[in-house]
């Protein structure tokens, strides 16, 4: 269900709607350099990684219970997260 849209950078173009080239740049950099200190990880994991990157660039997760309520798919009264 996703779509690719090719930029013509060369051409000028940078942006497509809301979705600007360097905001893609940026977080593609920063979710490689996160994924270093992993080691490696199969691609059949990549979507819950990126999804644990996003909850960390939203700077939600704050204490250490958050992270572990996030790591075990739990809210803070117990149930799954939505």
């Amino acid at each position: 269900g996703i779509t690719h849209e090719a930029v013509n950078v060369q051409a000028g173009e940078r942006a497509r709607g809301a979705i600007h080239i360097q905001n893609v740049n940026s977080w593609h950099s920063r979710f490689k350099s996160w994924l270093v200190r992993f080691r490696g990880v199969a691609s059949r994991y990549l979507i819950n990684y990126s999804g644990w990157q996003r909850l960390l660039d939203a700077r939600r997760l704050t204490t250490p219970a958050h992270l572990l309520c996030a790591a075990v798919q739990l809210d803070q009264v117990g149930g799954l997260l939505n």
